[in-house]
């Protein structure tokens, strides 16, 4: 399946559904869904909580891409969040074997992946 990395907070915030569009500087003739993972880098919240890193998030569709002024805007639909598995992520949509295991949309996944991490479930 294809993927492709993302910097925190975004990556949760797409999982999250709260964030539709991924500006990027290229584009790509691929349509249908991707994998969406977060980036290597660790990001603490205000709240302290650590978001998501090195991990798959959740799949969505990319419907369209559109031209912008200073590059591309990526237009993604639903978000289904999936359990975090860790991944090594690259640049641009990428190729990732993973099985995945889909999650209840209303799921907290900031709160499980720390879970995982803290059970040392994930690396």
């Amino acid at each position: 399946m294809k993927a492709l990395s993302i910097n925190q907070p975004f990556a949760s915030l797409i999982a999250q559904g709260d964030k539709r569009t991924e500006h990027r500087s290229w584009q790509t003739a691929y349509r249908g869904t991707l994998i969406i993972c977060a980036t290597a880098k660790p990001v603490i919240t205000i709240e302290k909580e650590l978001l998501p890193y090195r991990v798959a998030l959740c799949t969505v569709f990319l419907a369209s891409i559109k031209k912008i002024k200073n590059g591309f805007s990526w237009q993604l639909k639903s978000p289904r969040p999936i359990l975090p598995v860790f991944v090594n992520g690259a640049q641009h949509i990428f190729n990732l074997n993973i099985k995945l295991e889909f999650l209840p949309q209303n799921c907290d996944h900031i709160t499980l992946f720390n879970d995982l991490l803290s059970k040392k479930l994930i690396r």
